[in-house]
């Protein structure tokens, strides 16, 4: 990703269409980043133990990612800075487009640097002042990238947060009780007559049940899924490639990929990947995957090079990834006809952090 931005000089002009092939790679440096957040390594190493061993605690399975160095670092932020500032200068053939494409810009920039700094914050190298400028860059990033969380929703979480940790200290193995208290020690108090969040009503959801089933359908048929097995990796891909065909995406492919436990779809390579790791998968999830990943992701790219944007005819315009993810969490949902409650943690962690409603910041 570097290197296909390392080319651009700042003095040429830069086609819309290039600058934006250009930028489709930011979200290879967000993972790029992402890989290189190693931390402490011994620690790393022990925790990897601890998961593997007879008696696993709760630990991040992802351990095995590879350490960068400061001063790689503040390259890396060095260079991808200078590259983005020529693309912002010198994108000048394209008007009617620019400014959906200054805002992409912007959102990718903000992302992968939201992730360095997150780096500068937690590795090592840096003394204190250092590292509490970072901090603040980190917290002053989320919230442009990721918004201010709604008090009362955190709250309404922490609510059931509280159930589910009260729960677990009624285990009979004695470091989940220890986990639980933990846990309930570090969250707040919410009074019983505390805020609930929205759930779509039963009628909504069957509303929406047909209409998605009905949209749908053609792609349903075409994949032919057996409510009497279980799918593979490799099983799940040839169910993808049918539906590639029936979208007449001809570019199209999937593959499995080796090592992996994942499903993306790689818009540059035009490829929707099945990590090879990937557990099976019952009937229900496999069809909850396939308006995911092809009904939502590929097909919004498909509709996207009928249009005039060059923005559409690749990832998406700013801020899309979310946006899509979201949508085809609500198209699962649909299709299954059941609403359930997503990204939970995600929300209670973010809050924990900020110390919303007097919560114990850490």
């Amino acid at each position: 990703m570097i290197e296909s931005l390392s080319r651009i000089n700042g003095t040429e002009p830069i086609h819309f269409e290039e600058a934006v092939e250009i930028f489709a790679h930011l979200p290879e440096a967000n993972l790029q980043t992402y890989i290189y957040f190693a931390g402490d390594l011994k620690k790393r190493s022990e925790e990897k133990e601890k998961f593997l061993s007879d008696e696993p605690r709760f630990v991040n399975p992802n351990l095995d990612l590879t350490p960068i160095g400061l001063y790689e670092l503040k390259e890396m932020s060095y260079r991808l800075q200078g590259n983005l500032g020529a693309v912002e200068v010198n994108v000048v053939a394209d008007e009617q487009n620019s400014d959906a494409f200054y805002e992409l810009v912007g959102q990718r920039a903000a992302e992968t640097f939201f992730l360095l700094q997150a780096y500068r914050v937690n590795g090592k190298g840096l003394n204190q002042p250092e590292r509490s400028t970072s901090a603040l860059q980190l917290n002053e990033l989320g919230l442009g990238i990721y918004g201010q969380p709604n008090e009362q929703d955190f709250l309404a979480i922490v609510d059931l947060q509280r159930q589910r940790a009260e729960e677990l200290l009624g285990s009979d193995q004695s470091f989940i009780q220890d986990i639980a208290q933990e846990y309930l020690d570090l969250l707040p108090q919410v009074s019983d007559a505390g805020p609930s969040l929205f759930m779509p009503s039963e009628a909504t959801v069957a509303h929406y049940h047909g209409l998605i089933n009905e949209f749908y359908g053609g792609l349903m048929h075409s994949v032919s899924i057996d409510d009497d097995r279980k799918y593979t990796a490799t099983d799940m891909a040839k169910t993808f490639r049918k539906g590639l065909q029936y979208f007449e995406a001809g570019e199209w492919k999937s593959e499995v990929e080796e090592g992996g436990s994942n499903i993306h779809v790689d818009h540059n390579n035009k490829t929707v990947w099945v990590g090879s790791k990937r557990a099976e998968a019952s009937a229900e999830n496999l069809r909850k995957l396939v308006v995911h990943e092809l009904g939502v992701h590929v097909l919004r790219r498909l509709l996207g090079e009928q249009t005039d944007n060059p923005l559409l005819w690749n990832t998406g315009l700013s801020g899309y990834y979310t946006v899509e993810e979201g949508l085809g969490v609500v198209v699962e949902q649909a299709l299954a006809g059941k609403a359930e409650l997503r990204g939970v943690q995600h929300y209670a962690n973010i809050g924990l952090a900020l110390g919303i409603g007097q919560a114990k910041r850490f």
